[in-house]
């Protein structure tokens, strides 16, 4: 083949890739137009065909039906949410990979195409292409950065808002607004000065949710198992909860404390521990970062975060982002912003305590978009101690702070990795990888050993937490594949791990070789708060309000009986000395024997 014709030929085929590359950026750039058109013209979370499930579940609050369509309905929203963000990310980076080839093709066909000097003299003016090359290189250029541009916008609203993604942009420090706004108003009886804390009393308290390392075991055996709501047994006192939330409540110091919020305004409430007075109410500051009108689903509601406290303050955050913290007398110490997050529920991830520090977990997004944090904040202060960029997507999961391998860690569970950081400076120690999916799940460890159920979809794992880097292939020391768990965190002792579905189901497992022990069925008893164990005892509470009390061994287990609290329950439970503080629809209750 001559050097013309090969000429020729590489000619024909840098066109021809260019035109092809063009033809599939265009169509990707069109495919990913009519996903984000689609996408805001419709909104999964409130459905013609929810609205009027919603309306039929007000006439038949009990019809099991209408409540399996509207879970349904939910867990359907989810997976449209995770296929949109696939898509929107997979889009971008094909549009891209397009456009490189159309700008490489075209520009070596710019080349090839270029005709050889011929050896008599030309008019300057005659040459076409002298003049007209530049012009297409300036041309192929600005098409590939409008494509590009175009490519990114598309793919940027699926993540979030560019005003909403600026505000998530700013440094920690910076979106701290100190707010010392209105006094505390009390409830009825007049504040008193706030008691030094001993170090009795801190150890005795409930300072995060499902407790101290977040194992949701109570430190008490002394507690009823045996109670009624409607006809007060073994009710000490229950006391109305202004604003509605699913937040559980904290203990320190004899005071109980709450979140509670609608649309329009996020309050703290602190209750005395042995009468149910409210002590004081405070309304939360609203940051400009949490401005911005949120659209939550019913599972999740205004209030869906629990408190932390270190026995000198305490601290809430809500789904619009906005944290805050107060000192036991009810003073706001000080508030700051972090911005709605990017996902279909608003922040429900819990705060947990490690010494002075507010461990703050905010993850959002999709997980190659690396826009999920970890960060530890003075609790007295506000200031940012440290803070942690993380590898994974949205998650819903409160830290935990164990002491395991002979260190403190805070241990993190989130679509694709657990991951274990140092509390003190959150430098990374070691991580394992996880299934695809929504987390809600909250890891609980016993020991050396972390268990991990992050949906139910993926098996539930059994990490031994003494590694570095990442330790997936060697400290996986086994896996569960039945009825793990969607909603409910699993309970962990040193013979057993505890795992409860949305739809009832109860499994245990030997915490030490991964064998199933047994499973039980509660049959239809839907349930959305973590399961407890106070002595020998598992507490179950279900949606009703009614609670299964049951005896678990080896062999089996036996259903002591059933408790009732009289109104709807989807929180977990606080212990303290022959009591235990829940929170059902409407009020707070306290029950032990009086």
């Amino acid at each position: 083949m001559s050097e013309s014709s090969s000429t020729v030929l590489a000619y024909r085929t840098a066109t021809r890739t260019a035109v092809v590359a063009a033809a599939f950026s265009a169509v990707v750039a069109a495919l990913l137009l009519y996903d984000y058109l689609d996408r805001t013209m419709k909104d999964p979370l409130q459905t013609t065909a929810r609205d009027t499930l919603k309306a039929a579940q007000k006439v038949q609050p009990d019809n099991p039906a209408i409540t399996e369509a509207l879970r349904k309905l939910d867990t359907d929203s989810r997976k449209e949410y995770l296929r949109e963000k696939w898509f929107a990310f997979s889009g971008a980076a094909l549009l891209c990979g397009g456009l490189i080839v159309f700008l490489v093709a075209a520009r070596w066909a710019v080349v090839l195409g270029r005709k050889p000097p011929l050896p008599q003299a030309a008019e300057p003016t005659g040459d076409w292409e002298a003049r007209w090359t530049p012009a297409a290189i300036w041309t192929v250029g600005g098409l590939f950065v409008m494509l590009c541009a175009a490519g990114v916008g598309l793919a940027v609203p699926a993540w979030k808002s560019p005003k909403a993604a600026a505000e998530q942009a700013k440094p920690a420090d910076a979106a701290q607004n100190v707010s010392m706004a209105k006094p505390a108003s009390g409830g009825g009886a007049a504040q008193a000065a706030v008691p030094q804390i001993s170090a009795e009393e801190l150890a005795r308290a409930w300072p995060c949710f499902r407790g101290r390392g977040g194992s949701g075991i109570s430190p008490y055996a002394n507690v009823p198992d045996d109670w009624d709501g409607p006809s007060r047994k073994n009710i000490v006192w229950k006391t109305p909860v202004p604003l509605g939330g699913n937040s559980s409540p904290v203990i320190v110091a004899g005071r109980v404390f709450l979140t509670g919020a609608d649309e329009k305004q996020r309050q703290v409430y602190c209750f005395d521990a042995a009468s149910g007075q409210k002590l004081w109410q405070a309304d939360v500051p609203t940051t400009p970062e949490g401005r911005q009108p949120l659209k939550l689903n019913d599972d999740t509601g205004y209030a869906a975060c629990t408190m932390a406290t270190d026995g000198r303050y305490v601290a809430a955050i809500f789904p619009n982002g906005d944290l805050a913290a107060y000192d036991l007398s009810g003073k706001l110490a000080w508030s700051k912003g972090f911005g709605a997050p990017d996902n279909p529920y608003g922040h429900a991830a819990s705060l947990a305590i490690y010494k002075d520090l507010l461990l703050v977990p905010f993850d959002q997004g999709a997980a190659k978009a690396a826009r999920s944090k970890l960060r530890a904040i003075d609790i007295a202060t506000g200031r940012v101690a440290w803070e942690q960029s993380r590898p994974v997507s949205s998650s819903w999961t409160t830290p935990i702070v164990i002491h395991a391998g002979k260190r403190d860690q805070v241990v993190t569970a989130a679509d694709p990795w657990v991951i274990a950081y140092d509390p003190a400076d959150g430098k990374e120690l070691w991580r394992v990888k996880t299934d695809h999916g929504d987390v809600a799940p909250s890891p609980v460890a016993v020991g050396d050993v972390v268990i991990s159920a992050v949906n139910d979809s993926a098996p539930v794992k059994a990490i031994r937490a003494d590694g570095s880097g990442d330790v997936t292939a060697t400290h996986v020391l086994w896996k569960g594949e039945d009825n793990t768990p969607d909603i409910c965190s699993p309970l962990a002792t040193e013979e057993f791990v505890f795992l409860l579905t949305s739809e009832g189901m109860v499994t245990c497992y030997d915490i030490h070789k991964g064998e199933k022990f047994w499973e039980e069925d509660l049959n239809d008893f839907k349930c959305k708060s973590s399961p407890s164990l106070v002595g020998k005892e598992l507490y179950i509470f279900g949606v009703s309000g009614k609670c299964w009390i049951l005896a678990p061994s080896h062999d089996g287990v036996k259903r002591v009986r059933q408790a009732d609290l009289g109104e709807g329950c989807v929180t977990c439970p606080a212990f303290q000395d022959g009591r235990m503080f829940v929170r059902g629809k409407t009020s707070l209750f306290c029950i032990g024997r009086k």
